[in-house]
């Protein structure tokens, strides 16, 4: 059996007993299995579909889900003989069992098992491995975001590199988040081989934004080119993605080990308006954002009251990086109650409405895809 990591983390991957390629989803797991999404399964070579071909297993492989959405993962979940009602998120999800799991893969590991590649093998690394050494060493020097606190996903990681694959790299802890953040944009304009994305190319990442949300093109489009994230090195597509350490991964401001979500069924669509007041694990996945001021935009009868209606968990991360604490903004998602909920909620908000339960609502989920966002009110 591999080594299974004590915090696995968001974009780890691992292969199965039968060589099919999971990625782990988010950062909180059941004792003995992984919260996970099946990517690839192996394929007989067909010059009529495109495949990958892993370096690791020496089998080729076709892409399960040609773009992420809670829709196609959901569809992915629904059919898989692991699929398991989760007690935590209230839905179901697949849940592998750890001790089926065959070769368990690190982005950090393989970042630094790149950055020691022999000089005198160097040349013959992939052009985006070579290109993530260096971005990686760029961050480093520019940012000064420590090389241990990166890591490399993806195709990269998971040994089925080819010519269109893109870099994707992770950046650990909120202090290294917020280096990036802070200045990315600096960056960009000093350094030749980086830049962000195009009008052209906003506009088309736009149209997707706006299916999977029902908002406007043009509001998708505005939101997209405030995202800092978005980037490209030399001609290749920078894919960033934000997971806390191992330490924050024990303080996690999700769930205690008996937080569980319930789902309130007349309340499956929510409308609201709220301010952030702290988006510390915005970045994450899923994200978490803490809301003040909140006000419904509709009428809203029962037990939910909006001084207890703490947060939103983001799972559909299209929906981030373009809004910030003491911003205002408007959020549509599935309504859910937090049973036994984490230290940071019952600090926060116990003392405005004790009697009252606490709940959240989701942006992400299989109930309500193209119609659930959060909008920036003040852009």
């Amino acid at each position: 059996m591999t080594m299974i990591p004590e915090f696995p983390n968001d974009r780890d991957y691992f292969y199965d007993e039968d060589d099919q390629i999971y990625q782990v989803l988010g950062y909180v797991h059941p004792r003995d299995t992984l919260y996970c999404l099946q990517k690839y399964e192996k394929t007989i070579e067909d010059q009529n579909i495109f495949f990958w071909k892993s370096d690791i297993t020496h089998h080729s492989y076709k892409r399960l889900i040609t773009q992420y959405s809670s829709s196609t993962a959901a569809s992915i979940i629904e059919s898989h003989p692991y699929r398991e009602h989760s007690e935590l998120y209230g839905s179901d999800f697949i849940q592998y069992p750890k001790n089926k799991i065959k070769f368990y893969l690190s982005p950090r590991k393989k970042l630094e098992q790149l950055i020691d590649t022999p000089k005198s093998k160097f040349h013959s690394l992939a052009e985006q491995e070579k290109l993530a050494v260096e971005i990686a060493h760029v961050f480093e020097n520019e940012l000064n975001i420590p090389l241990r606190d990166m890591g490399i996903t993806g195709s990269i990681l998971w040994g089925g590199i080819h010519k269109h694959s893109d870099i994707d790299l992770i950046i650990y802890g909120k202090s290294n988040l917020m280096a990036f953040l802070y200045n990315i944009h600096r960056l960009v304009n000093v350094h030749s081989q980086l830049r962000t994305p195009t009008l052209m190319e906003n506009v088309s990442n736009a149209h997707k934004f706006s299916q999977k949300s029902g908002m406007s093109i043009e509001d998708c489009t505005v939101f997209i080119t405030n995202k800092p994230f978005l980037l490209f090195f030399s001609k290749f597509y920078l894919s960033m993605a934000f997971n806390p350490s191992e330490q924050e991964i024990q303080n996690n401001t999700l769930a205690l080990d008996s937080t569980y979500f319930i789902n309130v069924p007349e309340y499956s669509r929510m409308v609201i308006q709220a301010t952030v007041v702290n988006d510390d694990w915005l970045y994450y996945y899923p994200g978490v954002v803490y809301l003040d001021d909140v006000h419904f935009v509709g009428l809203v009868q029962g037990k939910v009251s909006s001084s207890n209606l703490c947060r939103a968990l983001i799972f559909e991360h299209e929906n981030i990086g373009y809004y910030k604490r003491g911003n205002r903004i408007e959020i549509c998602g599935l309504l859910q109650q937090i049973q036994n909920p984490p230290h940071d909620i019952v600090a926060r908000y116990s003392g405005k409405n004790p009697s009252s339960p606490f709940f959240q609502l989701v942006i992400g989920t299989r109930e309500n895809y193209g119609n659930e966002y959060v909008k920036n009110l003040e852009m």
